[in-house]
């Protein structure tokens, strides 16, 4: 197999805390997306993007991945030792058992049936699932895959091209599916029947279960069902309220921030969230930002606020 360097995919140290390497994964994710960049080889970096963060952001992942050692450089050719195993003891996975032509195939191997979420239902032996008899032939293979969406395409339900491969016949395929928009990041769906085909009768065609992975937003972040973002303010703003514009996934809409709110006063757009049972809403969280530098005759009125007011927010703590 073929070592790939994920670290140098994400452009991060071996040491990198779990916070460094989202931030990396989110800057190139953002760059690389197939949707926004120009460059020709941007949906393949953006698939290995997508596989280095997979493993480097699950402890239990990254612990595996760093056995197979620090000093193979990407896209030699790599063998694990014999007895090698992701924990520590043979657990099936040694290489006598397996031929892989990647290092994703392994990882996929080791971990493809170990995450959580809708995929709970879904097929427990690996990326090809498993074939079973029913009413007298055998069943298609059910199969995984993942779509990127961003926020604006779950909330919207905007439609998205899907494309993967059947896993016995490697054979490409491409769908047009809407991900139902009460999903979240790593929850799966079910197309039944888009799985491995039964030649003799299409009824008996495996399923394919599609993984949801989240773009990184610029500006949003998503808690449950619920959108948080950040709105500058100037200090008038705070002082006098105003009604100011805000971005939502839905499109603009006014504001009205009250008199005398603070630095990380949080206020709520209804129902401008991701549905769920019930509608999440949106959170726009308050941020004074000061003119800097001022001019002179900012200065000037400034200096004369201060000498007229006697407000002083350090005595109002005591």
């Amino acid at each position: 197999m073929k070592y790939q360097d994920y670290y140098a995919v994400l452009g991060v140290d071996r040491d990198a805390n779990a916070d460094e390497i989202k931030k990396a994964y989110r800057r190139l994710a953002r760059k690389y997306h197939p949707d926004v960049s120009q460059a020709p080889d941007a949906e393949e970096k953006f698939k290995a993007l997508g596989e280095a963060y997979d493993v480097l952001k699950d402890p239990e992942k990254r612990g595996a991945y760093d056995q197979l050692g620090a000093d193979w450089q990407a896209g030699q050719e790599f063998r694990p030792p014999p007895d090698w195993s992701p924990f520590g003891f043979d657990n099936g996975y040694a290489e006598s058992h397996f031929e892989y032509e990647d290092l994703s195939d392994l990882f996929r191997s080791m971990f493809g049936a170990q995450n959580a979420g809708y995929r709970r239902s879904g097929p427990q032996s690996g990326s090809f699932g498993s074939s079973y008899k029913t009413q007298g032939s055998v069943r298609g293979a059910d199969l995984r895959s993942h779509v990127y969406l961003t926020l604006e395409q779950l909330y919207n339900a905007e439609p998205v091209e899907l494309s993967y491969r059947d896993g016995v016949s490697d054979v490409p395929r491409t769908l047009r599916v809407t991900v139902p928009s009460h999903l979240r990041e790593g929850e799966s769906f079910r197309l039944k029947g888009q799985g491995v085909q039964n030649p003799t009768n299409a009824t008996d065609n495996g399923d394919l279960y599609v993984e949801l992975r989240l773009i990184p937003h610029p500006t949003f972040t998503l808690e449950g069902s619920d959108i948080l973002t950040t709105l500058l303010i100037t200090p008038w703003e705070a002082a006098l309220g105003a009604s100011v514009s805000v971005q939502t996934l839905g499109g603009p809409v006014s504001l009205k921030i009250p008199a005398g709110s603070q630095s990380g006063t949080r206020l709520r757009l209804k129902g401008r969230g991701l549905v769920d049972s019930k509608p999440g809403h949106q959170v726009v969280i308050l941020q004074i930002r000061v003119p800097a530098p001022l001019s002179a005759e900012e200065e000037a009125l400034f200096e004369a606020l201060k000498t007229a007011s006697s407000f002083n927010p350090r005595e109002q703590e005591r």
